[in-house]
């Protein structure tokens, strides 16, 4: 999935494993909400937790 824009992360746990955050995927026409973890079972979400992570959103 292509990801064209990530926003509004924040953690969605205490111990700092999961972000909740919008995104705008390129097939979709609104952003949709979006938990993201580092052991998420597809690349894209592996993904934009890293860009989380980065502060890249």
């Amino acid at each position: 999935m292509n990801v064209e824009k990530i926003s509004n992360p924040q953690w969605a746990d205490k111990e700092h494993t999961a972000v909740n955050c919008m995104v705008k995927f390129e097939h979709i026409e609104q952003a949709v909400p979006f938990t993201a973890t580092a052991s998420d079972t597809e690349a894209y979400g592996r993904d934009i937790y890293a860009a989380c992570l980065r502060g890249e959103a």
